[in-house]
């Protein structure tokens, strides 16, 4: 394997969500572009099975999963827009569903105390130092914090940025990855 995702489908007040679980690339293919490549393909499948839901969502302590995530017009944006009501509504229900008695802030989009502390040894960091800000000046990874992104589902967006990712991604691992499947 060299890299997969996981989704949960989930039933909010706000609608029915996917969820992106989680993404992960063999350490070997970091910076090759698969997981900007894994991550629209899998909310494709997702659409191709026929399968219903309103909006996308996830959590993270990582400005690498922010950046990519935020390709899928997730909110919190970069820009500091603010995000609809219905999207800081669906992001409350999201938070309350994966963060039970948690504290929420609608503004910053931060789960204050999700984790039990970071989930990795050293700070992840973006290529991009204004993202790195972005993602650390609104939440302690030390204490836990999570950064929640969530928005309207838009196919044809997600198709978008599926396509843009194919064109970048590092040929070499994109045949590795090819061969592997195929040897199946």
């Amino acid at each position: 394997i060299v890299g997969f995702s996981s989704n949960k489908h989930l039933k909010l007040p706000t609608g029915n969500m996917l969820y992106l679980a989680g993404t992960a690339v063999e350490k070997e293919s970091g910076g090759t572009g698969l997981y900007s490549l894994v991550r629209p393909f899998s909310v494709l499948y997702e659409l191709h099975r026929g399968r219903d839901f309103s909006h996308v969502g996830s959590r993270t302590q990582n400005p690498i999963v922010f950046a990519s995530l935020g390709k899928l017009g997730v909110h919190p944006k970069l820009s500091g827009e603010a995000a609809p009501r219905e999207i800081r509504s669906a992001a409350l229900h999201l938070s309350k569903h994966l963060s039970p008695g948690k504290r929420f802030n609608p503004r910053t989009f931060v789960i204050r105390r999700a984790f039990p502390g970071s989930l990795y040894e050293a700070p992840p960091k973006h290529r991009e130092e204004a993202i790195n800000r972005f993602v650390y000046s609104r939440m302690k990874i030390g204490d836990g914090d999570a950064l929640l992104m969530v928005n309207k589902l838009n196919p044809d967006h997600i198709k978008e940025v599926f396509l843009e990712a194919a064109g970048k991604v590092n040929q070499a691992a994109a045949y590795r990855m090819l061969r592997q499947l195929l040897s199946k």
